[in-house]
């Protein structure tokens, strides 16, 4: 993928880090967008997985012991390679991921793993074609490498121990979080980190990483009689969970207005990115996925961020700051870009993490909308506004699969949005 002509530099580091379209949907999984009005654009689709349950026994090493300090090599691969983003990964029971490194744009993928508290991960990276040797490295919350393709280092937080797959093409690892944490993972290979992540990965690599979660698999989850798929599943739950109870009005209020931006980004597919908390969608036209520190050419043209699908264009700087802090009075804004980029996978002290939270301008605005409550508190009033006080042609219709299923028209939309507030009602705090 090209460059855009305005990635942002910001110092010497990005002149090679920031380039890819972190979030196309590049390599094996295929994307497409929606050409839309208002408060529009759209996202893509990615690789799912099946249910199961964790099991390989974790085998200490020298570094896994707790504190003082990490005996880990630190790494922080996104600063110069390019880095795609691989689907994120969370759900209970067991994923299974089968990736290749054929586009020969990216030398690493990122995975974001929303580890919940108490449940016990086995990790597993495996070669299945072509001539190299993987790795997988770890991060946590901070962006410390935790897990270094060999070496691994626990905390208080995080418990990270080596795993032996019993196959010279295999590498694991196994966590446990005390509490939830959002983890980055990055598959690659030996040559790669050794080069210092300037150098690619043959296009003929392939491999398979599997994720087992020793938590029991939920109920699917049904909106309009669609049954949701895993990934929809995942960020439905997460919203409910972790958005729903930190958009600001009463219980009731707070359930409303997520149904209706939740029913937004389901039908727009933004549920059904790789990771919809880094979404980036800007339309140059065409629509296309940018980098999490690439901003949208023109001002003028659409640009739809984060797990609510908002406009990050016709808005000013002003009026987002002055937002966010009606949503959380508490904080600053320097914590709640801090937030947003940890939540996203962008560990804190990262090159890219570090580049979120002390952005500007219009790449800052959009990372505030990509703080979940702030972005649901905004996209709520033109949601509402256009398509069930009136009736856009933007906001239904059978012209993709995703607004097919869950907005046909506003009547059946309005099912969809029922179905919703019901899930919230059962499932948020």
């Amino acid at each position: 993928m090209r460059l855009l002509a305005t990635c942002l530099l910001l110092g010497a580091a990005w002149a090679v880090g920031c380039g890819a379209s972190d979030d196309d949907p590049g390599e094996t999984s295929s994307g497409g967008a929606n050409n839309s009005g208002g408060a529009t654009s759209s996202g893509g689709s990615s690789t799912g997985g099946a249910a199961g349950s964790a099991g390989t026994s974790p085998i200490p090493d020298a570094g896994a012991d707790s504190e003082p300090g990490p005996t880990t090599e630190q790494h922080d691969p996104c600063a110069k390679a390019s880095c795609w983003t691989a689907p994120t990964l969370g759900a209970c029971g067991a994923t299974s991921v089968k990736e290749t490194f054929t586009s020969g744009l990216y030398g690493v993928h990122r995975y974001l793993l929303m580890a919940p508290a108490g449940v016990g991960i086995d990790l597993t990276l495996t070669r299945t074609a072509g001539s190299w040797t993987p790795v997988l490295v770890v991060h946590d919350e901070q962006g410390t490498t935790v897990y270094d393709g060999t070496k691994s280092h626990s905390t208080a937080l995080l418990s990270v121990s080596a795993l032996s797959p019993g196959s010279p093409d295999s590498v694991g690892v196994y966590l446990q979080a005390s509490k939830r944490q959002h983890l980055a993972l990055y598959a690659t290979g030996a040559n790669v980190v050794a080069s210092g992540f300037s150098d690619g990965l043959p296009t003929d690599a392939k491999y398979t990483l599997d994720a087992a979660l020793g938590c029991t698999k939920p109920s699917p989850l049904t909106v309009r009689g669609v049954q949701l798929d895993a990934e929809q599943e995942l960020w439905v739950r997460y919203i409910a969970e972790h958005v729903v109870p930190f958009v600001p009005g009463s219980p009731a209020q707070r359930i409303d207005k997520s149904a209706y931006v939740t029913w937004w980004a389901l039908k727009e597919g933004v549920l059904d990115v790789n990771n919809p908390l880094s979404y980036s969608n800007c339309s140059i036209p065409p629509d296309k996925h940018i980098g999490p520190i690439e901003v949208c050419p023109d001002p003028g043209n659409a640009w739809q961020v984060g797990l609510s699908g908002v406009q990050a264009a016709y808005r000013t700087l002003e009026s987002v700051e002055k937002l966010s802090l009606q949503v959380f009075p508490g904080k600053t804004l320097t914590a709640m870009l801090t937030e947003a980029a940890v939540t996203a996978g962008f560990g804190a002290n990262t090159s890219l993490g570090k580049a979120i939270t002390g952005s500007g301008d219009r790449l800052r605005l959009s990372w505030l909308l990509r703080n979940g409550p702030i972005g649901f508190e905004a996209q709520y009033p033109p949601v509402h506004s256009e398509c069930f006080v009136a009736t856009k042609p933007w906001c239904f219709g059978t012209g993709w699969p995703s607004s097919a299923s869950f907005a046909p028209t506003q009547a059946e939309a309005l099912k969809s949005v029922a179905d919703l507030k019901a899930i919230f009602q059962t499932l948020s705090p």
